[in-house]
C-alpha cells in the first residue's frame, strides 16, 4: 500500500504530467497489468532513442516509464550541464537511468559502478542495447573508504545495500574499492552517488577525486539513511565542503541554481557545486530538451 501511495504521488505531482495525469495514470495501470501478463522484459524507448529493457518491479526504471524522468529537478540538471566532451561516474548506478542520460542522451563518456551481480547484468544490458560499450566502463564492485569485501543485500531493487547486522542470511558477498583506485587516472565533470546510506565513506575513499578541478557537480542521496552506519546528512556535507562544494538547488524551467541555506536536503538528492559561475553558465547554454510534450 506504501508504494501505491508513493507512484500515486509521483504521478499526480509530477512537473511532467501537471496536464496529463491522466495519461500517466493509464500508463502506469497499463504497465501494471501488461507486466503481470508477460513475463519476460519489455524495451522501452526513452529519450533521443535511448531506450532500456525494463520488468516488474524495477522502480528504478518504471519511474521513468510513467512520468518521463523518475527524478525530475535531478535528471533535468545532468541533462542541462553534462556535455558530449565530458566524463562522468555514476557510483550505484543500477540498471542505469543516469548512466544513459549521460552517456546516450548527452553523449559523454564515463564510469557506471554497480554492485549487486544480478542489477549488474541488467546495467550491462542496457548498456549494449544503446552501443555504449566503447563510451562507458562497468565495474561490478561496491564502494567504500578501502578495499575489501562487504556483503550486499541483493533482493531490493534499487535499494539494495551494505548490509549492517551480522546475522543476516539473504545476502551477497561482494568486492570493494575506492573510487581514488579505480579512477586514479580519469578527470570527471559530474558523478552521481546513490548507495543508500553508504555514502560517506564513499566520499572517504574519493579524496583525490575530489580535489580534482576537473570536477564541478556532485548528486549525492541525501535522505538520512546513513543512519543505519551511524552517519547523518551533516557528516555528508561536512566532506563535501573539504573540497569546497556548496549544496544548491536546481529550478529546471528557468535554468538558475541556489544556494541552500542548509547545508543538503532532507529528502532525495542533494546537488553539490565547485565553481558556480561555470556550471551556470553551462546549464543556461544546454539545448531545450523535450519529454511528454513539455520543453524546458
Amino acid at each position: 500500500m506504501k508504494q501505491l501511495i508513493q507512484i500515486l504521488k509521483l504521478i499526480n505531482q509530477h512537473p511532467l504530467t501537471r496536464d496529463q495525469k491522466f495519461r500517466a495514470l493509464l500508463r502506469w495501470i497499463r504497465w501494471q497489468m501488461g507486466s503481470r501478463l508477460i513475463s519476460e522484459k519489455v524495451m522501452h524507448t526513452w529519450i533521443k532513442n535511448i531506450t532500456f529493457l525494463v520488468g516488474q518491479g524495477e522502480t528504478g526504471l518504471t519511474g521513468n516509464l510513467y512520468v518521463g524522468l523518475h527524478e525530475f529537478t535531478d535528471m533535468a540538471f545532468v541533462l542541462h550541464f553534462t556535455r558530449k566532451q565530458d566524463w562522468f561516474v555514476d557510483v550505484g548506478a543500477n540498471a542505469g537511468s543516469y548512466t544513459l542520460l549521460c552517456g546516450g542522451v548527452c553523449g559523454a563518456r564515463g564510469y557506471a559502478i554497480e554492485p549487486i551481480p544480478e542489477t549488474f547484468q541488467r546495467l550491462r544490458k542496457n548498456i549494449q542495447l544503446n552501443d555504449l560499450e566503447t563510451r562507458v566502463q562497468i565495474f561490478n564492485v561496491g564502494m567504500g573508504s578501502r578495499v575489501g569485501y562487504q556483503r550486499f543485500s541483493s533482493r531490493n531493487d534499487c535499494m539494495n545495500r551494505i548490509i549492517a547486522t551480522k546475522h543476516s542470511k539473504d545476502f551477497v558477498q561482494v568486492r570493494v574499492e575506492t573510487l581514488d583506485r579505480i579512477l586514479k587516472k580519469s578527470n570527471p565533470r559530474i558523478m552521481k552517488i546513490d548507495v543508500e546510506g553508504y555514502e560517506v565513506p564513499v566520499l572517504q575513499g574519493a579524496h583525490h577525486l575530489l580535489e580534482k578541478r576537473s570536477m564541478k557537480a556532485i548528486l549525492i542521496e541525501t535522505n538520512d539513511s546513513g543512519q543505519t552506519y551511524g552517519f547523518t546528512n551533516q557528516a555528508i556535507a561536512v566532506q563535501m565542503l573539504k573540497h569546497q562544494f556548496k549544496a544548491y538547488e536546481y529550478d529546471p524551467w528557468q535554468r538558475r541554481l541556489k544556494k541552500l541555506e542548509k547545508p543538503c536536503q532532507d529528502q532525495g538528492n542533494t546537488l553539490f557545486i565547485r565553481d558556480l559561475a561555470f556550471v551556470q553558465k553551462r546549464v543556461e547554454a544546454a539545448p531545450r530538451v523535450e519529454i511528454l510534450g513539455h520543453a524546458f
